[in-house]
């Protein structure tokens, strides 16, 4: 009753055949003996291990760590203490699989988690929103003309402002929005993706456009200076929502000085992602897989609007 341990799931073993092969598997039970001896006896009867699935209905998807220090197999039984039979139990905690040191081996796997995007919000959205799901989920590409068009000057700041659009209370708070977006560009050469110019990280040399090396920048992403990351703010009626900046300063000043290409922009919440017209690396991101979704507003969103702000000084 004083065990107050909160997210936290139990399987308990019930009277069963399973329970009743572990009690037969005793030294003082007739036929097998001593089985729970050693680690290597046991494993004699159980080679590969028990599995943990979770084969019921619903819409949920829950994180767990099995090499935590209170994730452990508790074995409850009765035992002679001082004469008197007594109550307790012994706990085996889980480790890596492959380090032999510990006591229970864990190695992890997933179930197949298909998501169903028919209709609304996702094949058939709002046209003022945009909804984004971590990956593997949704993305939308975004287009911004009024650059073409764009005299040269100064620019101090261009940013992409991109904020949430509140759905319910209640299911925002259960069902988060990613910590992290992320912005790339439209290779319409190769009907692919790749990288943003300059801004991903201003301190490591990149060209998005070489075949093989130095197309990502070596020392990753610069969420402080090219932002992706999402914070809180109150919108217009008091309500606390994310909101995500992208910086694209040095993107948008090659391109009304330099005339360099105008791109479509992909904007998604990705677990990792991959550049396959270059080279086969996987980049992983800051968000865990499949965890967030998120409604923004579109360039036409009368309370959200997404926008790109430009601060500059004529030539």
């Amino acid at each position: 009753k004083r065990d107050s341990v909160r997210n936290h799931i139990r399987i308990k073993l019930t009277n069963s055949t399973f329970t009743s092969m572990l009690f037969s598997l005793d030294s003082a039970q007739s036929g097998i003996k001593n089985g729970f001896y050693s680690d290597s006896v046991f494993r004699k009867f159980f080679q590969k291990g028990l599995a943990i699935q979770a084969n019921g209905g619903g819409n949920g998807l829950m994180y767990t760590n099995l090499t935590d220090s209170l994730s452990r197999l508790e074995i409850h039984y009765r035992k002679k203490n001082g004469g008197a039979v007594d109550t307790t139990f012994s706990s085996f905690k889980m480790i890596a699989s492959g380090n032999t040191t510990g006591t229970f081996a864990a190695s992890v796997t997933a179930n197949n988690i298909v998501r169903g995007r028919a209709g609304y919000p996702i094949s058939a959205p709002a046209s003022t929103d945009i909804y984004l799901q971590a990956g593997p989920g949704s993305y939308a590409n975004l287009t911004i003309p009024a650059l073409d068009t764009l005299s040269n000057r100064i620019v101090h700041r261009a940013e992409i402002i991109i904020e949430q659009v509140p759905t319910n209370f209640l299911q925002d708070s259960l069902f988060s929005a990613p910590d992290f977006l992320y912005l790339d560009l439209v290779d319409t050469g190769a009907i692919k993706w790749k990288p943003i110019y300059f801004d991903l990280n201003p301190n490591t040399f990149y060209d998005p456009d070489f075949k093989i090396a130095n197309y990502f920048p070596t020392g990753g992403v610069d969420y402080f200076y090219f932002g992706g990351y999402g914070r809180y703010k109150a919108d217009l009626f008091g309500n606390s929502i994310r909101f995500y900046n992208f910086n694209i300063t040095r993107y948008v000043q090659q391109i009304v000085t330099k005339h360099t290409t105008n791109y479509t922009l992909r904007l998604f919440a990705p677990y990792s992602f991959t550049y396959p017209q270059h080279y086969f690396t996987n980049f992983g991101y800051n968000n865990k897989i499949a965890t967030g979704r998120v409604r923004v507003g579109s360039g036409t969103n009368p309370n959200y609007r997404m926008r790109l702000r430009i601060i500059y000084s004529k030539i």
